[in-house]
């Protein structure tokens, strides 16, 4: 639909931001780009402070410890 739009393909930023700019996505390009970066910065510090510190390892073995208790070992 807006490929007639597209006058030239060879250029610095090459052939996908030419037909952004020209096209007019290149805002929506920007905002998913920012979005992402947000995203990432928000879910992963809490996870990888979790895994370097120990916390996820004790969680789970503390999980496991209770369930042996409540449900007794099976592999006996």
């Amino acid at each position: 639909m807006h490929l007639p739009d597209v006058t030239i393909w060879s250029n610095q930023w090459g052939r996908y931001l030419q037909s952004a700019f020209e096209t007019g996505g290149i805002i929506g390009l920007i905002l998913a780009i920012l979005l992402f970066i947000i995203g990432v910065t928000l879910l992963l510090p809490r996870p990888l402070a979790d895994l370097s510190k120990g916390r996820l390892m004790k969680e789970i073995s503390e999980r496991n410890r209770e369930f042996d208790e409540k449900y007794g070992n099976q592999n006996n």
